[in-house]
C-alpha cells in the first residue's frame, strides 16, 4: 500500500503543472484582461469593420491573401504559413506601437515608443468587443442550442392530390400555400438546430404499422428555435436585458435542472467580449484553377460564422443609438445564434466522434508501451481471480520493455541478448520464452496493465488488470464475468 501511495504522489507531482482540457464557465472579462495585458500579450483585437467580400471576391490569389495582413479572423498575428506573401512576414517584425516594422528594422529602437523591433510571437486568440451592448454567455447559449423545449414542432401534413383535371389548379394553389407557410425552413433551422432524418421518418413508419406515434422529445423545438420563432412567453429581447431578471425567470421556468449550476455564475451571464480561436484550427484553402480569374476555395464553417459575427458587431459599434431598438435586438440575437453554433462546432471537434480530441488524444491515445489485441476469456480452470489477465509473451516484452531490460541486466545477461528480447522483430526461441516466463516475469514489480475498449462510449471498459501469467496465443485473456463491464462479447 505504501508503494502505491508513493507512486501516486510521484505522478501527482509530475502532472500538477501540465495543462489539461476542461469545460468551465469562463469569465470572459478576466480572460480578456489577462490575454491583453503584460509585455507579451497572447491575444489581439480583431477589426470588425473589415469587409471580407472586398478580399475574398478578388480574382487574384495574391489579392485574396492580403486579408492576412490586417486584423481579420485570418490575420498573420495568429501565425503564418508557407503560402503567405513576404509583406505578411514583415508584419511579424515590429515595435510595440507598430510604427516601425520589417525584418530589415530588426533590433532598431522605435523613436515613438522606445521599444526595439523584434519578432512577435503568434497570438493564441482574438477578440471582438461590443462597445455599448452585451450578449449572453456562450455556455448558456450552448445549453439553449442543445436543450429541447416543451413546444412541439408542427407536423407537416401531406394533402391528398386529386387526379381529376378539375382539381389541378386547386392542388397547385395548395402547394404554393405550403411553400409560403410561416414555419421555419431547413435553412432557417440551421442556426438553432435542425430536424434529422430519423425524426422525419419515425412517425411515417409507426403510421404504417397502425400504431399511434409515440411522443419523442426530439420532435420539440430547441429553446433557441422556440425563442427565434416566438413560441415561448419570453423573447430574445427579454433575456438579453443585462439586468438578468428575465433570464433568471426563464431558467427557473424551463431549465430547473440547470438552475443550481447557472445561479452560481450569475455575475458572468452577460459579456461584451467575443473570443475567436486561432486560425490554426480553422482551415481556409485557396486553389487557382486553369480558367483565368477563377479560384476554388475551401472554408471552415467557423470562418463563415465569425464573419457574420464580425458584421453584426460592426453594425452595433458604428452607430449604437441611431438605430431602432428592434434593429439592435436583431443584431444581438444574430450574434447569440451564431455564437451558439460556434460552441457546438468546437464541442464536436473536441469531444464527439472518432476524430475528436478527447477520443483521439485522451482516451484512445497511442502510447509507446502499448498494444492492440483481441479479447478472449480465460480458459485456465485454476484461475479464479476477477482482477487478472493473461498476456501474450510477445506483447509483454513490448509493454514491459524497461522492466525486461533492467531485470536482464541484474541477471548479467549479454547486451546482444537483451536487445533481442525487447526487439519485436526478433522471433523468440523456446529458451528465450523460458527465460522471460521463469526468470524475468516473476521479478517484475506490480505487473499491471491499463486496458480500454471504446472508453468514450463504455466508461466501465477502462480497467486495470494484473498480469497473472504469460501465454503464447496473441490474445488478451480476461475473466469471463468482466465481459458485461466492457460491453463486449466473445465471438
Amino acid at each position: 500500500m505504501s508503494y502505491l501511495k508513493e507512486q501516486l504522489a510521484k505522478l501527482t507531482e509530475e502532472e500538477k503543472d501540465k495543462l489539461i482540457t476542461t469545460v468551465s464557465f469562463v469569465d470572459y472579462d478576466e480572460l480578456y484582461r489577462k490575454s491583453m495585458d503584460g509585455e507579451n500579450p497572447t491575444a489581439f483585437l480583431l477589426d470588425e469593420k473589415i469587409n471580407y467580400n472586398n478580399y475574398l471576391e478578388k480574382d487574384r490569389i495574391e489579392d485574396i491573401r492580403r486579408i492576412n495582413e490586417v486584423n481579420s479572423i485570418y490575420s498573420y498575428r495568429f501565425g503564418i504559413s508557407m503560402y503567405d506573401e513576404e509583406s505578411v512576414i514583415d508584419h511579424l517584425y515590429t515595435c510595440n506601437c507598430g510604427e516601425l516594422k520589417g525584418i530589415d528594422q530588426l533590433d532598431f529602437i522605435c523613436p515613438h515608443c522606445g521599444s526595439p523591433v523584434e519578432r512577435k510571437e503568434p497570438k493564441k486568440i482574438g477578440w471582438f468587443v461590443l462597445n455599448n451592448f452585451k450578449i449572453i454567455h456562450p455556455f448558456i447559449l450552448f445549453i439553449l442550442f442543445k436543450e429541447r423545449s416543451p413546444i412541439e414542432k408542427p407536423e407537416k401534413k401531406t394533402k391528398k392530390s386529386s387526379s381529376s383535371l378539375a382539381n389541378k389548379n386547386l392542388v397547385k394553389e395548395e402547394k404554393v400555400e405550403e411553400e409560403n407557410d410561416d414555419d421555419p425552413t431547413e435553412e432557417e433551422l440551421e442556426l438553432g438546430g435542425s430536424l434529422t432524418e430519423k425524426e422525419e421518418e419515425e412517425p411515417k413508419e409507426e403510421k404504417k404499422k397502425g400504431k399511434k406515434p409515440k411522443k419523442n422529445k426530439e420532435q420539440n423545438y430547441t429553446f433557441m428555435e422556440a425563442l427565434t420563432y416566438k413560441k415561448l412567453k419570453y423573447s430574445w429581447a427579454d433575456i438579453l436585458n443585462p439586468n438578468g431578471e428575465k433570464l433568471k425567470e426563464f431558467i427557473e421556468t424551463y431549465l430547473p435542472r440547470r438552475k443550481a449550476l447557472l445561479m452560481r455564475y450569475r455575475h458572468l451571464w452577460y459579456t461584451n467580449k467575443i473570443l475567436v480561436i486561432s486560425k490554426n484550427y480553422r482551415f481556409y484553402n485557396i486553389k487557382e484553377i486553369e480558367v483565368v480569374g477563377s479560384n476554388e476555395s475551401n472554408n471552415h464553417p467557423l470562418n463563415i460564422l465569425y464573419m457574420n459575427i464580425s458584421n453584426a458587431v460592426k453594425e452595433l459599434n458604428e452607430s449604437p443609438y441611431d438605430n431602432p431598438i428592434s434593429f439592435i435586438n436583431d443584431q444581438l440575437t444574430d450574434i447569440c445564434r451564431h455564437l451558439a453554433v460556434v460552441v457546438d462546432h468546437l464541442f464536436r471537434d473536441i469531444a464527439v466522434g472518432k476524430k475528436s480530441y478527447i477520443r483521439g488524444e485522451v482516451y484512445g491515445k497511442k502510447y509507446t508501451y502499448s498494444a492492440r489485441l483481441v479479447i478472449e476469456s480465460i480458459i485456465d480452470p485454476n484461475i479464479h481471480e476477477i482482477n487478472v489477465c493473461q498476456l501474450p509473451i510477445d506483447v509483454f516484452r513490448v509493454i514491459f520493455a524497461p522492466d525486461v531490460v533492467n531485470i536482464a541486466k541484474e541477471l548479467h545477461m549479454h547486451p546482444s541478448k537483451i536487445r533481442d528480447l525487447v526487439n519485436i522483430d526478433y522471433t523468440l526461441s523456446e529458451i528465450d520464452k523460458d527465460i522471460i516466463r521463469n526468470d524475468i516475469f516473476p521479478r517484475v514489480v506490480n505487473p499491471v496493465i491499463y486496458t480500454n475498449r471504446e472508453p468514450d462510449i463504455y466508461v466501465t471498459s477502462i480497467l486495470a488488470l494484473r498480469v497473472h501469467s504469460l501465454i503464447d496465443e496473441m490474445v488478451l485473456r480476461i475473466p469471463f464475468f468482466v465481459l458485461p463491464l466492457i460491453c463486449g462479447d466473445y465471438d
